[in-house]
């Protein structure tokens, strides 16, 4: 049997859990889309950033932690995808060289990796967009003030977000 730390490290390296580096790496990609609608609400709905500071940092932070979730899970399924299409380079491609053949193999996760999550940043940023532009137009609109129409719409277009990529993650058979 595998020890411990081989399982942990194979879990990690699979993208099951994210390591607490990439965990930042993508809240921090998601505090620019969740940063966007508040320039957008405090033009049209005439939001006073300044009175309303705290509602819209929390409401951020809170959008971005759900974004950050939605990157993680659809760029794991998305790297599974890409992974069972794709085909390694093999020790014939870098005639045999052992220490060629695993910089290749390297090389290959790592641009499978970059591509998965490229797609998720596109896919889930348009997803989020959309639904809070709807959501805060449409659905909502005139009915609470601006501030309140931020963090709903953004929470609702966040965990659309993030409900769409847990079925993506079904979908895969997690």
């Amino acid at each position: 049997m595998a020890p411990k730390e081989d399982i942990d490290t194979l879990l990690t390296d699979f993208g099951r859990t994210a390591p607490p580096a990439k965990r930042v790496a993508y809240a921090a990609a998601a505090a620019v889309p969740a940063a966007l609608p508040i320039l957008l609400f405090s033009r049209v709905f005439s939001v006073d950033v300044s009175r309303a500071i705290i509602t819209l940092v929390i409401a951020g932070a809170a959008v971005a932690a759900v974004l950050s979730a939605a990157y993680h899970n659809l760029a794991f399924t998305t790297s599974v995808r890409l992974r069972g299409r794709s085909v390694p380079p093999t020790k014939a491609s870098v005639k045999g060289v052992k220490a060629r053949h695993t910089a290749a193999l390297a090389s290959h996760e790592a641009a499978l990796e970059r591509a998965a999550v490229a797609y998720s940043l596109f896919y889930n940023n348009a997803l989020f967009v959309a639904g809070a532009l709807f959501v805060g137009f449409y659905v909502v609109g005139t009915k609470v003030p601006g501030e309140v129409n931020y963090a709903v719409s953004g929470l609702a277009a966040a965990g659309f977000a993030l409900f769409n990529s847990r079925s993506a993650l079904k979908n895969i058979g997690q």
